[in-house]
């Protein structure tokens, strides 16, 4: 995507369409971490 927004500008719709689909990316990843982090219950220490 950098290379992309580098040689067409950060207006090309290539650009675009990186970004859309590591922003899709991230939210998956967030949904699994924020789902794994509510599966595990507290411990006393």
């Amino acid at each position: 995507m950098i290379d992309a927004a580098k040689i067409y500008g950060m207006n090309h719709p290539i650009v675009l369409q990186y970004s859309q689909k590591l922003d899709h990316t991230h939210n998956e990843l967030m949904m699994i971490t924020h789902s794994a982090s509510h599966d595990h219950h507290p411990v006393d220490c």
